[in-house]
Parts: C-alpha cells; sequence; structure tokens
C-alpha cells in the first residue's frame, strides 16, 4: 500500500535516508528507534506534512505530491502523542471537524459519531466536554476518533500512548490492538518502546541515524540480527527472555 523509494529529508545537520521500504496492506507496523532517529520525520513525510528533498512516496502506486496530497490526506488518520485535539472545540467538535468541511450532513455525522464511540468504548456523554475536562485517556481516544471519522484505510499513530500513565497506557493498549484487529486498517505506530513494538507489530521496522537497520518480526529482530545495535537496542530496554515469553 505504501512504498518509499530513495527518499531523503535533511534538517539541519541530520538526514533521513531510505533507499526502499514497503508497507503492506492491513498490517500494522511498528516503527522504532532511538529519539531523534527519523522516526517522527518518516510520518510526517508519509501524511505530506513535510516535502522530501528527494525520492519517493507512493500511495497505491501514486506518487505523493502537492497534486495528489490532497486525495491523499483524505485516506489518511493521523494520531500525536497528547492528541493535538483543539482546546476551544468540544470533543465532538474536534471529532466532526474535516466531515463539517467536507459537507457531510448532520445526519450522517451524527451516525458515524455513534459507530466510533462504540469502537473507541468512549461515552456519548464525554462528546460535550472540552479537551481540558478529559483525562489524558479519553483524549487519546477522541484524538482516534477523530482520525478515523472518515474511515480512512491508513491510519498513523505517533507516539500516541507516551504521556499516559502505566495503568491508563496498558488499558489504551489493549483496546488499541482489539481496534487494529476489527478495522483491518494499514497502521504505521511510531513508538520507542520495544514491548509495545512487540505487542502491536506484525512488523517492526528499527531506524537508526536516520536509516533503516532492521524489517523484520520481533522474533527476528531477537533471533537474527542485522548487527550489534539491533542487540544493544533491545536489551537497552528489556531482557530477551521476557520478550521471547510474550512471542
Amino acid at each position: 500500500m505504501i512504498t518509499i523509494e530513495r527518499l531523503q529529508k535533511t534538517y539541519n545537520k541530520f538526514t533521513l535516508s531510505i533507499n526502499f521500504i514497503h508497507f503492506e496492506e492491513t498490517r500494522t507496523t511498528v516503527i522504532i528507534g532511538p529519539s531523534g532517529c527519523g522516526k517522527s520525520t518518516l510520518l510526517r513525510l508519509i501524511a505530506y506534512l513535510i516535502k522530501p528533498d528527494a525520492g519517493k512516496i507512493l500511495i497505491d502506486g501514486i506518487e505523493l505530491d502537492a497534486a495528489s496530497s490532497r486525495q491523499a490526506k483524505k485516506r489518511m488518520g493521523y494520531v500525536i502523542q497528547e492528541g493535538g485535539l483543539f482546546p476551544h472545540m468540544t470533543a465532538e467538535e474536534n471529532v466532526v471537524l474535516v466531515a463539517r468541511r467536507m459537507g457531510w450532513d448532520a445526519q450522517k455525522m451524527a451516525h458515524r459519531l455513534h459507530e466510533l464511540c462504540e469502537i473507541t468504548s468512549i461515552s456519548p456523554d464525554l462528546l460535550h466536554r472540552f479537551p481540558l475536562e478529559l483525562s489524558g485517556g479519553q483524549r487519546q481516544r477522541i484524538s482516534l476518533m477523530r482520525a478515523l471519522m472518515l474511515d480512512p484505510p491508513i491510519l498513523l499513530m505517533d507516539e500516541p500512548l507516551g504521556a499516559l500513565d502505566p495503568i491508563v497506557r496498558v488499558k489504551l493498549q489493549s483496546d488499541l490492538k482489539k481496534i487494529f484487529q476489527r478495522l483491518k486498517k494499514t497502521v504505521l505506530f511510531v513508538t520507542h518502546d520495544v514491548s509495545e513494538a512487540a505487542y502491536f507489530g506484525d512488523e517492526i521496522v528499527l531506524i537508526s541515524n536516520g536509516s533503516v537497520v532492521q524489517k523484520g518480526t520481533i522474533s527476528d529482530l531477537l533471533k537474527t540480527p542485522k548487527n550489534a545495535f539491533v542487540t544493544s537496542f533491545i536489551r537497552a530496554q528489556r531482557p530477551p527472555d521476557e520478550l521471547f515469553r510474550n512471542l
């Protein structure tokens, strides 16, 4: 579904450089790596929030550029850390913002809101609250509803659980995994947490210093690491024996 060819993007002295990578349809790919390695930059490039200096990003074979990006963005939902909700709008206003601008009628929006409340386990009573009146977990669920409002086939998630406390995070991890399995979206999920990558990822892409080091399952990274960095990155976060028990 998403193919990247000879992609380059430079910020100051840092360059993200990916020769080739393909993200398969309806699978969850987790992008991991140290802070500042280029994970979030890659997601922003795919969302066409920033433009590459060179190379191509293709969505279903169509190159992403200024002409095609408007249609492509309608096929992507984007969730960031802490939700990114507009504080002066209610939860409902945040969720339906793009649909309203696209001219959806009230009945269609109400029907979709009802569906999304059920999917994300959000009480409809919370839709009339402002973001500051919601808990961190509730804000992330509302942000997910907004990303799913147009029923896009692609879901981009940039460390969506990073700011949550551990108990809320574990519950939302479980609910998100069920949502991914139910909706069959093509999910690109950025995290720095190896355990979270192992939990969500059909495949994992490990990035270091702006380049892809290894792509495969968590078992591939554990059993057949491409180099010493792969092993050290995993061991620095979680003992391999603990990860193996979750395979």
